[in-house]
């Protein structure tokens, strides 16, 4: 009888690479548009422009029971999941691969960004409308308690998890 051959982690360990670089881009992004957002409103001179992960304080600022809640909204049913884990890894497949192509061919470089960048800021908005309609659930206690919390995030860090 033959010993049983173990079965190479490599598939799995890929994906989990490729959800912290996504997760990663997605927070930037979000980070990106809401500091633009607010530079340019005129908001520089408010402590929230030293923040340079803005969608983040607005995560932290909630309980870390209602972050659990919006992480399960976020996490998209099974089958859509897998589709955008597949095209993301073609995504960066590609990217990989025109990389290491000679010559480098930055057009489609920028091509394959774009396509991560729109999958992240659907991502995001989708994350933005998670996050309204939660404040939108809450009453007007909760939301100043709520105000209170991201304030404190805003001028002194806050903590991680209130």
């Amino acid at each position: 009888m033959e010993p049983e051959q173990s079965i190479p982690q490599k598939p799995r360990r890929l994906w989990k690479v490729i959800f912290v670089i996504s997760l990663a881009l997605n927070i930037a992004i979000l980070g990106v548009v809401a500091g633009a957002t607010w530079r340019f409103q005129g908001g520089g001179a408010h402590p929230a422009a030293k923040v340079l992960d803005t969608g983040s304080v607005y995560l932290r600022a909630l309980g870390s029971k209602h972050r659990r809640e919006l992480g399960r909204k976020m996490r998209p049913a099974g089958g859509k999941d897998k589709k955008s884990h597949a095209e993301i890894a073609q995504g960066f497949d590609r990217a990989i691969a025109l990389l290491r192509s000679e010559p480098f061919d930055s057009d489609a470089f920028a091509k394959v960004m774009q396509g991560h960048s729109r999958r992240a800021e659907m991502r995001m908005q989708e994350a933005r409308n998670i996050l309204l309609d939660h404040l939108n659930a809450m009453n007007a206690t909760e939301r100043a308690a709520y105000a209170d919390r991201l304030e404190k995030a805003l001028r002194k860090g806050g903590p991680r998890k209130p």
